[in-house]
């Protein structure tokens, strides 16, 4: 087994994984990211989860940082818009991205900062002294790495080295350890948008609209999201062309002229940990992206001449194992807006729950312009002391979950925890032992928002 050594192991290179590894690169220390793909971005890029939403809080920008440069790059290479105001309403802004080139714009910039990138590698197992991870052990083909570091940084989404290194989780709701039905979503070309403004327009009430901003109505918004045809769906169960556990239509106009990715696939009652029940997914979410496409074609104006251009390489996972943390950040916090004086990022979306046994999204809103502290102490647990979280899998109830899961939190967080991890490495601490000023002072130097 060929032996490696490191300052920094970062498991996952999604948008959390991702920013972490470049915000410890940046500070100096030596950093490999394990990634399973054969590229970044996790399920922004392999399962086309998109648009992200949203670096705002009302009017107020409350993400910025590393995760703004990034889309500062999109922006000048003409792969994204950068932030827009929302048409649906959910959120006050989305920001519009080119999938793939969000890949390479990804890889650009954390090679530039020294980055080790090991792709096509599979965590198998943790080595520990005492409470203390000493190792990875990582699989690439048939070749074995045991990859050595000081501090280490799950960001895999599921947990899975938090879970090798014997840290507590929780997985799914509290009352029965279900999770929030899983989606593969996938893109569509050929889509007149302008017909279907015009459908929004004449029949508004069957969509959810944001309010006028800037002395704009709905269909004058500069991008097009869909959140309705309500009717249309009924009436197509009606006729027996839609049985697929969804309520309304759902998806949002890309860069690319004519295109938007769909967002309606939903996969009930199957476990993303399990692997058999994680292929029936992928399986019965695909024969949905047929379903939906002919129905489209069908019913929705617009969609006469549109046709599949790509379908995600790997479903989307909203929920699985989160972190026990030192604390847990709950529904009641977000809702009212709790600020932590440990905070290492903001966040602001709804309380976004997709039921995990039936068609209903339980939504819960907050007070445009409300902003919620995520607090260092969600990213870590005494009781393996070298040992971080990054992303979807800090420490959450299933409620929080729900709102912190989206990927500017995420991409925000990254830089939380990965600016943690290079400080507790250049001082010789544990990553608790950092300072909570420095490391905020740190933050706000390097462009994050606290």
């Amino acid at each position: 087994m060929q032996e490696i050594k490191t300052d920094l192991v970062v498991v996952g290179g999604g948008v959390a994984g991702s920013v972490a590894a470049l915000a410890a690169a940046n500070l100096g220390v030596d950093v490999i990211l394990v990634e399973k793909n054969g590229f970044l971005g996790g399920t922004a890029t392999a399962a086309l989860v998109g648009p992200p939403q949203t670096f705002h809080a009302g009017e107020e920008q409350i993400i910025s940082g590393l995760p703004q440069k990034i889309i500062d790059k999109l922006v000048k290479l003409g792969a994204s818009p950068g932030h827009v105001y929302d048409m649906i309403g959910f959120v006050s802004t989305i920001t519009p991205v080119d999938s793939e080139m969000f890949k390479i714009v990804l890889e650009e910039i954390l090679l530039a900062a020294g980055v080790k990138l090991m792709y096509h590698s599979t965590l198998i197992d943790v080595e520990k002294d005492n409470d203390l991870i000493s190792s990875t052990i990582v699989r690439s083909k048939l070749k074995e790495y045991r990859i050595k570091g000081k501090v280490f940084i799950d960001s895999t989404g599921d947990s899975e080295l938090i879970t090798l290194a014997g840290a507590p989780y929780q997985v799914g709701r509290a009352s029965d350890q279900k999770t929030q039905p899983m989606s593969t979503m996938f893109k569509v070309g050929g889509i007149d948008f302008a017909t279907i403004r015009e459908a929004i327009k004449k029949n508004p009430d069957d969509f959810l609209l944001s309010r006028p901003r800037q002395g704009m109505d709905p269909w004058e918004f500069p991008y097009c999201s869909v959140n309705g045809f309500f009717s249309v769906i009924e009436k197509a169960k009606a006729n027996g062309d839609f049985n697929i556990p969804r309520d309304r239509v759902l998806f949002f106009q890309q860069p690319t002229p004519g295109v938007a990715t769909v967002n309606m696939t939903r996969v009930i009652e199957k476990s993303p940990l399990d692997g058999e029940d994680l292929s029936r997914a992928e399986l019965e979410a695909r024969r949905q992206v047929v379903k939906i496409l002919n129905f489209m074609q069908k019913y929705l104006p617009g969609f006469e001449n549109s046709y599949l251009l790509s379908i995600g390489s790997t479903i989307g996972v909203r929920e699985s194992k989160r972190l026990i943390g030192e604390y847990t950040l709950t529904g009641e916090d977000l809702v009212r807006g709790r600020r932590f004086d440990t905070a290492i990022s903001r966040g602001s979306y709804p309380i976004d729950i997709h039921s995990p046994d039936g068609s209903e999204m339980d939504i819960i809103s907050m007070e445009e312009g409300t902003w919620y502290h995520i607090p260092r102490e969600t990213t870590f647990t005494s009781q393996v002391p070298n040992l971080l979280a990054a992303g979807r899998n800090i420490s959450t109830t299933h409620e929080a979950h729900a709102s912190t899961r989206i990927q500017p939190s995420a991409m925000a967080i990254g830089q939380g925890v990965g600016t943690n991890a290079a400080l507790a490495i250049k001082n010789k601490q544990y990553p608790a032992e950092v300072k909570i000023k420095a490391l905020q002072d740190q933050l706000v130097k390097d462009g994050a928002i606290i």
